[in-house]
């Protein structure tokens, strides 16, 4: 649970906090303010009792931070797809590996997964796991990194901003899941070109038709255009180009294709289920 490396002239430390306070491979639920100095008094124990090493665990410098919540779902994990294709994971290479959705960079990186599955592929038998429990990792990868955002060099220094921490990961799931105070979605208005144009920047603005998709669902967007020429006509009508249209409606049919199980659910109502479960969390 505790790895050390040695070098010439300092030593790495690493560990999964949820491990140290379970005493197993379980690393399901996010630790406390309360846990987390629990956590690190252990380690600085276990560092002078098991690998010989006396050292004040607080004055450490912190190289790696990764956060995370979890949100249990009524849904499976692909019915979260198309909320998932249009997320705001910008200067975030995207890409889908054996069922993870990553936004990777230099920096940091986002992670979602279904950490009840994956719980389940590792063998690892915890006590009312559910089946669907959505993961969101938020990984910081440079001491740089950490310092520029939350002033935090040390561990003592990690403790005292414990709260920045929470802080920044809700804004970092609002700003993916697009939740800005600033914007109103789906805002009822009479007028379809109007009900586009509310998401746009400047005239022609392709993320406002991902805004819009998003907002309402596909299936809100099928039943207004039961047949994509009349939509292909309206984008027209905006002053799309044809280019724009196509790479929209190509993405819009692959969407409407996946249907939600159970209940009829927009991808509006979706988003807004996954942030209140990864953020009532955050209280504890």
């Amino acid at each position: 649970m505790i790895l050390v490396d040695s070098f010439a002239n300092y030593m790495m430390i690493s560990f999964q906090m949820p491990q140290i306070l379970s005493l197993s491979m379980n690393n399901v639920s996010p630790v406390t303010y309360r846990e987390a100095v629990l956590v690190f008094d252990y380690v600085q124990e276990w560092l002078r009792e098991i690998a010989g090493v006396d050292v004040d665990i607080m004055e450490a410098g912190v190289n790696r931070l990764d956060l995370f919540q979890n949100a249990p779902s009524r849904f499976s994990f692909e019915d979260y797809a198309p909320l998932f294709e249009l997320l705001n994971l910008k200067r975030q290479a995207r890409k889908r590996y054996e069922g993870t959705y990553y936004g990777q960079s230099v920096y940091r990186t986002t992670c979602i997964y279904n950490k009840g599955q994956r719980t389940g592929s590792y063998n690892q038998d915890v006590l009312g796991l559910r089946s669907n429990l959505i993961r969101w990792e938020v990984r910081l990868h440079r001491a740089q990194t950490i310092q520029r955002i939350f002033g935090i060099y040390t561990v003592a220094d990690l403790l005292d901003k414990w709260d920045h921490l929470r802080a920044f990961y809700r804004a970092q799931v609002r700003k993916a899941l697009r939740m800005s105070d600033g914007l109103e979605y789906a805002r009822p208005v009479p007028d379809l070109k109007a009900e586009i144009r509310q998401f746009a920047i400047k005239p022609g603005d392709m993320e406002a038709l991902w805004l819009w998709l998003m907002a309402n669902g596909t299936r809100y967007v099928s039943g207004r255009f039961p047949k994509l020429g009349e939509l292909k006509a309206l984008l027209k009508s905006m002053g799309y180009q044809p280019y724009q249209i196509s790479r929209f409606l190509e993405k819009f049919a692959r969407l409407r294709c996946i249907r939600f199980a159970g209940e009829q659910i927009s991808l509006s109502d979706l988003r807004r289920e996954l942030y209140l479960g990864l953020t009532a969390g955050l209280k504890r």
